[in-house]
């Protein structure tokens, strides 16, 4: 008896493996698009971050154009999207835009996502 393997074994594991592949390649896409988002409100809470002087909030425009463009969202967004507010002591920063996300061969999904930063300025 030893080492026999039952009917179709390596057929199911085959499967599996296919599966597990598939299953880890949308998370990857899924994944990397909320990533990509994550670190635009990190650099949006550093924009926001800039001095106030006399060209008022066209400094945090000009870093977000900036960071929109090294993020590689220049296809769905650009800092039009964006709004810029002093308020007081505070600078709030707001960002809409929607994307197409990959999942996985043909399976594509639109997210909307809308990012908000306030803090203090320096």
């Amino acid at each position: 008896m030893g080492n026999q393997s039952r009917p179709g074994g390596n057929f199911q594991a085959f499967l599996s493996l296919v599966g597990f592949v598939l299953f880890m390649w949308a998370f990857w896409n899924v994944g990397s698009v909320y990533a990509i988002n994550w670190a635009l409100k990190d650099e949006m809470h550093e924009a926001a971050l800039s001095q106030r002087n006399e060209k008022g909030n066209a400094d945090t425009i000009e870093k977000l154009e900036k960071v929109i463009t090294k993020l590689g969202l220049d296809e769905w967004m650009s800092a039009q999207n964006c709004e810029v507010v002093l308020d007081g002591m505070n600078r709030k920063v707001t960002c809409e835009y929607e994307r197409d996300m990959k999942i996985l061969f043909g399976i594509k999904r639109k997210v909307s996502f809308r990012n908000e930063t306030s803090t203090p300025l320096l």
